[in-house]
């Protein structure tokens, strides 16, 4: 039995929603290619997935969405949740109908774990929550969760758009709507992975457990927008 942790970034398409495991996922890469990059990491993990399918191994699939949680070192959800715990005015973005899915690693793992513990097999989307959330759902519950000091200023897309500041890299997790291809990420179809045992902690859980972690940290990841350019795009 062997379980082999993909993406859902392996699919070929991702400017649909709901996309379930039967999707079709990106046309492997030769051999010759070793570097992960924005471009090769979804086909990277395609090939990997025709590995283990051809091992004749009975094989478990995990494609996770975004992970978050305590440790995270890409800095992305915590980002928002130094934002949201400041007692500052900071930079929200967009369209706040923008849809969002987040897994905490803990529940993750826990999942896998008892899914390798009775040797399941098959392919599995881990997202969540169950319930979706937009990004405007995530601000205003972490800024009610970490105080209710942090005020969030909506910024029209078209003006982030002026001064340069795209999505993902310089505000994590959002995803503009210029980003089409890409506008499915956080609309994957969870369905069996719930009906398999995945449960999802409250978002707000991860959000304060996050903080609390935040906190520990000597210096923040590097990562989104710089008190500069947020101040330039707020005004006095």
């Amino acid at each position: 039995h062997y379980t082999f942790i993909s993406a859902v970034s392996a699919y070929a398409e991702m400017s649909a929603s709901g996309l379930d495991e039967s999707a079709a996922l990106s046309k492997p890469m030769g051999d010759e290619v070793t570097e992960v990059t924005k471009e090769t990491y979804g086909p990277l993990k395609s090939g990997c997935e025709q590995v283990v399918n051809e091992s004749g191994l009975a094989a478990l699939i995990i494609r996770p969405g975004v992970i978050a949680g305590p440790f995270d070192p890409t800095g992305r959800f915590g980002y928002w949740v130094r934002r949201m715990a400041a007692k500052d005015r900071f930079v929200a973005p967009g369209e706040r109908a923008a849809p969002l899915q987040i897994i905490d690693v803990r529940d993750l793992a826990e999942w896998i774990v008892k899914l390798v513990e009775v040797r399941t097999a098959g392919v599995f989307n881990a997202v969540g929550p169950e319930r979706p959330v937009t990004f405007r759902d995530f601000i205003e519950m972490g800024v009610r969760e970490l105080g209710d000091r942090a005020k969030p200023n909506w910024i029209p897309e078209e003006t982030l758009s002026a001064h340069k500041i795209e999505g993902w890299g310089k505000l994590p997790l959002w995803l503009p709507k210029t980003h089409g291809e890409a506008a499915g990420l956080f609309e994957i179809s969870g369905r069996k992975a719930w009906d398999a045992g995945l449960v999802n902690r409250p978002l707000a859980e991860t959000i304060r457990d996050v903080s609390d972690y935040e906190v520990t940290l000597k210096s923040a990841v590097p990562m989104g927008m710089t008190q500069e350019e947020e101040k330039t795009i707020l005004g006095p």
